[in-house]
């Protein structure tokens, strides 16, 4: 269990809304606050690939395309790598 403090404007607006979905201000608050993580781990993703695609580290497509068209036959391939 957590506990946090918001300001009074904002515990209003949260209450309102749990009202008006029909939820517990505590099950409204751990839905927006589930929805916020995924959304900024999300981003991190994101951010990180960014990261990779200007470092170079990439695989081409005609690379990428010939490992998973391996996939599933007898001459299946390792993963390209990462130039």
């Amino acid at each position: 269990m957590v506990t946090i403090s918001i300001d009074d404007k904002l515990a209003k607006e949260l209450e309102a809304l749990a009202k008006d979905l029909g939820k517990s201000v505590d099950k409204l608050a751990g839905e927006l606050i589930q929805g916020t993580l995924s959304d900024k781990k999300l981003e991190a993703k994101i951010a990180r690939a960014r990261a990779d695609i200007a470092a170079g580290r990439v695989v081409g497509n005609e690379e990428m395309v010939a490992w998973l068209k391996s996939w599933g036959t007898k001459d299946e391939t390792e993963p390209p790598p990462c130039e």
